[in-house]
């Protein structure tokens, strides 16, 4: 309650510093919309509200204090970001449906002969693999049962058991890093997406994310599936175990034909986000409308109406619009340009690789410290777009990346909701991530800085 009042009485000061104080080189306006979406972070990060509320909270604001009129305000809202949104919660209720996940961790569970590194590596890259295509919450509500399963059956003691550790901490890990895979595996990459066409106009396509984004993932996750297997060498398994536990995968049934035709709707719809890298009329918003529209036909029937209201977040949703409707006042009232001549004179001199390297370093930091990762890119895109559009050094793109990996993922501490529900398990504790976590924090800061530039560049973003 103490943190409530706390992020009540920061966002106040946050206004009445927007109304009163003078910034040299920014109208009233701009200081304004400045504080306000100041003020928002701390009502979000202190959980004075709920997090939607909190966002209609400061667009009332906006609309009091002059930012803007109501119809300017409201009118940043939705974007085709937002409405997207809702594609990625139904798809991975689809998916959820069918026992494709299962079956492919009895495979990797046969082609590992028992060895528990491979097991490890396994289940982490099935995991990451799946959060390219759903939220990693519902991949650790489908993954985690399943270790759970794997680590009772080869009795395996909590908090000693060294494989436990593994699979319980590189499975948050896994599902966080490989939901900025693809535009649909994270809400986050839809905010960073929507705020980039909102600034620029430019929109980034399924096939331009996923070619950027995917390799960094896949290598982040074997990076952290390194350093957990040496920080907590995995026991060498029973053999008679790990038979039974490849019994009892290999008994699952064979797909039904109705599973089959799910995976077959799930993965055309996939394919054809991919062909939008080059068929403009593919765009994620059509082809994830269109899936919404087939996958409800009398007759087929995938997913529900009802089922959509109860999976979406809508919290989620309204905060995402509140989001670019704070942005969109940044952008109309100068503060972006502002921001960007402050910004630009801090770190123009130096070279466009430290630039970056800072970039990361940030976002980790902010994120260790706050694990509220969809308010702080809310706060922090806007200043690193406006260096990205000063000074011309790179694409904002880049800037969008950063964001979606350095706020979505976080090794080190473990206060992210996937490491508090993996905890729970009762295989590791708060000190056990700390350690492990370093190293694929700086693989994941180095590669940011490296490779997004450079991928950008081919593919003309």
């Amino acid at each position: 309650m103490k943190q409530k009042w706390i992020g009540l009485v920061l966002a106040i000061i946050a206004f009445v510093l927007g109304m009163t104080l003078p910034i040299e080189g920014l109208s009233q306006q701009g200081t304004m919309a400045l504080f306000t979406l100041i003020g928002a972070v701390c009502l979000w990060v202190c959980g004075t509200l709920p997090l939607a509320i909190s966002g209609l909270g400061c667009m009332l604001v906006l609309i009091v204090t002059g930012v803007g009129t109501a119809n300017e305000v409201v009118g940043n809202f939705m974007n085709t970001a937002v409405l997207f949104l809702i594609y990625c919660f139904a798809f991975g209720t689809v998916f959820k449906k069918t026992s494709v996940s299962k079956k492919v961790v009895g495979a990797i569970l046969r082609l590992s002969k028992g060895n528990s590194k491979t097991i490890a590596l396994g289940f982490m890259m099935i995991s990451c693999i799946l959060s390219f295509f759903m939220h990693n919450l519902a991949v650790i509500a489908i993954m985690m049962p399943i270790g759970v399963e794997i680590l009772e059956t080869l009795e395996q003691e909590k908090i000693k058991s060294n494989i436990g550790k593994c699979l319980m901490i590189g499975l948050p890990i896994a599902a966080m890093v490989g939901g900025a895979g693809t535009p649909i595996g994270a809400s986050m990459n839809v905010l960073v997406i929507g705020m980039v066409e909102s600034m620029t106009g430019q929109v980034i396509n399924f096939g331009q994310w996923t070619v950027l984004a995917a390799p960094v993932a896949i290598i982040c996750t074997w990076a952290s599936y390194f350093a957990l297997t040496r920080v907590y060498k995995p026991e060498t398994l029973d053999p008679e175990r790990v038979k039974l536990l490849v019994a009892d995968f290999s008994a699952l049934p064979k797909l039904t034909g109705r599973e089959i035709y799910t995976m077959i709707v799930l993965v055309v719809s996939v394919i054809l986000m991919i062909l939008g890298t080059w068929v403009p009329v593919l765009t994620i918003l059509n082809v994830g409308l269109a899936f919404l529209v087939v996958a409800t036909l009398p007759g087929i029937q995938l997913i529900t109406w009802k089922e959509i209201v109860d999976d979406v977040s809508w919290e989620a949703f309204i905060m995402f619009g509140t989001v670019n409707a704070l942005v969109g006042s940044l952008l109309s009232t100068g503060a972006v340009a502002w921001l960007s001549s402050v910004l630009s004179s801090s770190v123009g001199g130096l070279p466009v690789i430290v630039i970056l390297l800072l970039f990361g370093l940030i976002t980790q930091v902010l994120h260790a410290l706050c694990p509220v990762g969809t308010a702080l890119s809310a706060m922090v895109f806007p200043a690193f777009a406006a260096v990205a559009m000063a000074t011309g050094a790179f694409p904002i793109a880049v800037v969008a990346l950063i964001c979606a990996f350095g706020f979505g993922v976080q090794y080190i501490i473990p206060i992210n909701l996937p490491f508090i529900i993996t905890m729970g398990t009762g295989y590791y504790d708060t000190k056990h991530s700390i350690l492990p976590g370093i190293f694929p924090a700086v693989v994941m800061i180095v590669l940011m800085a490296v490779w997004f530039p450079l991928c950008c560049g081919f593919l003309g973003l």
